[in-house]
């Protein structure tokens, strides 16, 4: 969800001349106009770039996890477990921020 959330809004953004994202510098201050010395829109692109980014190594790391505990080749399953718990969290945290900022 949370790549194919990002990468319709990388996408749409990419193609724009305008801010769909006006919320970003609200949860984001660090991402203020002055911060970067890019335009908005090209702020937003690199975000979500970073985002998308993100959310693609949660998900070959879970994957990864998974398919090693099915096996039955992993050692300390439960701490797999738990980086799976997280990478999950995550990618959950990554889909929420790009809902919230558009």
């Amino acid at each position: 969800m949370a790549m194919g959330a990002t990468l319709i809004g990388l996408s749409v953004q990419a193609l724009s001349d305008a801010d769909l994202h006006p919320g970003m510098p609200d949860l984001a201050r660090w991402l203020s106009s002055d911060a970067l010395a890019l335009s908005v829109v090209q702020q937003r692109v690199a975000v979500l770039s970073g985002i998308f980014a993100l959310a693609l190594l949660a998900t070959i790391l879970t994957t990864r996890i998974s398919a090693a505990i099915e096996r039955g080749s992993a050692t300390a399953v439960p701490a797999l477990v738990l980086v799976n718990v997280v990478a999950g969290a995550l990618s959950l945290a990554l889909y929420v921020f790009t809902l919230v900022t558009k």
